[in-house]
């Protein structure tokens, strides 16, 4: 009798308990027999962008649980709700004179922006199994409407976007060597620079894009896609593949970043500088004929060479250092390097066709550049199969491209560079006497 008594008092009061008090929510229901007890936490309060809340669920019960509760979703807009390690596991409680048995469950909110955040509308199925009839009980218990707040720390106001943390570093590797190294390239080489910011103390989604539209003068750009990486120390790398196409100095890009230091509470930049590599011209590596034809050419013309040597030694040296001259001079020829550009072409290997269009249009104008060429002299179309052949080689998701319609775009605009340098020295003469 005095049992029974006991439960129906402990029954009235737990439909009747809820309590409010510093960041904590409690809210309790009941039903016939012993019901369970939910309680809704979160704290702190008020929490800077970027730093998490904890969201806490607790869930008791008489008994036991047969099925685990079932939760709703704590998504919010401009937000990122997680469950950390661990976010669940159980417990026991003394409730009155018994000891209930228990689950918790944590969550972290993650704010994105500054602004009041309200969880409404929520509630936990809970399944327990009742005492008196064994038999499995299910409720879904209302979660009191909660919120927190979400601000932009005083002095901080200009960040944008707003990044913040106890430490933020970014390092650059230039692959194949140190950062620090200014060894010479060459025209047609492909520099691939690694930058790496590691923030400690916020989440790797508040890191920006280190570079959102790459450019750099005398080389052609092609970026892979940013990797971001979650641990203690958040971490987001990007990488870029600068492919030299003018001889000189080339810049490879730095980077600056501000952010606010919640140690300090000061806004500090975190950067690395520009780095200057010295680029020579094309290597003469890359204008190695790719076909036999030379060859040919230079044994007939050894061939003529022995027939002059019967005919007369006294003109052997001159016959020689002529021919050792015309060979050189049409290796170093523009139409030689066309020739064997047209030859990478109908092989159709990316690498060798990029590496051969350097080489020409060194020939054909010094210090004249892929993009600069096609703007001149090509056209739109010209263009597109360019940036997909090159695109084959050094960008991420590489690419396809029409070696054909290539070839005879850079046959057209070889064409239209030719007519127009022949017009040009037209318009230089003076006119004639009358």
């Amino acid at each position: 009798m005095r049992l029974g008594l006991l439960r129906l008092l402990r029954g009235v009061f737990a439909s009747a308990y809820m309590v409010v008090s510093s960041g904590l929510v409690f809210a309790a229901s009941a039903v016939a027999g012993e019901a369970p007890i939910v309680r809704m936490e979160i704290l702190p309060g008020v929490v800077s962008v970027g730093e998490s809340v904890e969201l806490r669920i607790t869930v008791l019960a008489p008994t036991w649980f047969p099925k685990p509760p079932v939760y709703p979703s704590f998504e919010l807009p401009n937000a990122m709700t997680r469950l950390p390690a661990d976010s669940s596991y159980p417990i026991s409680e003394q409730v009155g004179s018994e000891t209930w048995s228990g689950i918790v469950r944590s969550y972290e909110i993650i704010p994105l922006i500054a602004a009041t955040y309200q969880l409404e509308d929520k509630a936990v199925t809970v399944t327990w199994t009742d005492l008196d009839s064994r038999r499995p009980q299910v409720r879904a218990i209302d979660l009191p409407d909660s919120g927190f707040r979400a601000v932009v720390p005083a002095g901080a106001e200009a960040l944008d976007p707003y990044l913040a943390g106890r430490r933020l570093t970014i390092k650059r590797e230039i692959e194949g060597g140190s950062d620090g190294e200014t060894r010479e390239h060459s025209v047609g080489d492909a520099v691939v620079v690694h930058y790496t910011a590691e923030l400690e103390g916020m989440a790797a989604i508040f890191i920006p894009p280190l570079f959102s539209n790459p450019r750099a003068g005398g080389a052609a750009v092609y970026a892979t896609e940013a990797i971001v990486e979650e641990h203690e120390i958040a971490r987001r790398m990007e990488t870029l593949t600068f492919v030299l196409e003018k001889s000189g100095e080339f810049i490879v890009p730095g980077v600056e970043v501000e952010w606010w230091n919640t140690r300090t509470d000061s806004i500090e930049t975190a950067s690395v500088q520009e780095l200057s590599l010295p680029v020579r011209g094309v290597s003469l590596s890359i204008m190695k004929p790719v076909n036999t034809r030379m060859s040919m050419l230079v044994g007939i013309s050894f061939g003529g060479i022995g027939l002059v040597v019967l005919a007369g030694r006294r003109w052997l040296p001159w016959l020689r250092a002529l021919h050792q001259m015309r060979v050189k001079r049409h290796l170093h020829s523009e139409a030689h390097a066309f020739s064997e550009l047209v030859s990478a072409l109908r092989l159709g290997e990316a690498r060798a066709i990029h590496r051969a269009l350097l080489a020409w249009l060194a020939r054909l104008k010094p210090g004249l550049d892929v993009r600069e060429f096609v703007l001149s002299y090509g056209d739109s179309g010209l263009g597109q199969g360019v940036e997909s052949m090159i695109a084959t080689v050094y960008a991420d998701s590489g690419g396809r491209f029409d070696a054909g319609m290539l070839e005879a775009g850079l046959r057209a605009a070889r064409q239209n560079q030719l007519r127009c340098r022949v017009a040009t020295r037209d318009s230089d003469l003076p006119p004639l006497n009358r």
